[in-house]
């Protein structure tokens, strides 16, 4: 008795929490989409740091400063590997632009994927707390699932590729 009760508690349990995940990830969808219709930009008295970090698990400074002499954009800095390098960026600005148009949709993707993910998710536990555990309905549902895990693994990877590409590029 005290296991059946368990195991129905369970669905129930993963329903509600992947309801509240894809609630989350559908407002962070949301505020992606307010960021890049906002149109972010650096100011130009914009600072920051130095913050502290790991860059390929070594020890790394990132540090946004006034440019020289306080004339015209921040210089946005990095020194890693035991101070053996160093890179500045002289306009970050343009940096900030690449996330703008590149770097926002990936994310987009990403979020948008994992609401339809836990939405679907958020639909077997229903089925599987009904007692539907091998019914056709949610057997279609597994199998969309790993499409969609395909499908995703192949756009992210272009996604992806482009970004990578623009910022070294821009860098």
């Amino acid at each position: 008795m005290e296991s059946t009760k368990s195991a129905a508690l369970l669905p129930k349990l993963f329903r509600w929490l992947f309801t509240i995940l894809e609630a989350l990830a559908g407002l962070a969808a949301v505020g992606i989409v307010v960021a890049i219709l906002v149109d972010p930009t650096l100011p130009p008295d914009a600072h920051f740091g130095p913050v502290h970090g790991d860059v390929l698990g070594q020890a790394a400074e990132f540090a946004l400063q006034p440019a020289p002499g306080g004339q015209g954009e921040p210089v946005l800095s990095l020194t890693a590997f035991n101070g053996n390098v160093t890179m500045a960026v002289k306009q970050p600005a343009g940096l900030v632009a690449l996330m703008k148009e590149y770097g926002f949709p990936l994310l987009l993707i990403y979020v948008l994927f994992a609401v339809a993910v836990l939405d679907l998710l958020r639909r077997l536990f229903r089925n599987v707390g009904r007692g539907e555990s091998f019914t056709p309905q949610s057997v279609r549902l597994v199998q969309i699932v790993g499409g969609s895990l395909i499908v995703f693994a192949v756009i992210s990877t272009i996604g992806e590729s482009w970004f990578v590409h623009a910022i070294f590029s821009y860098l």
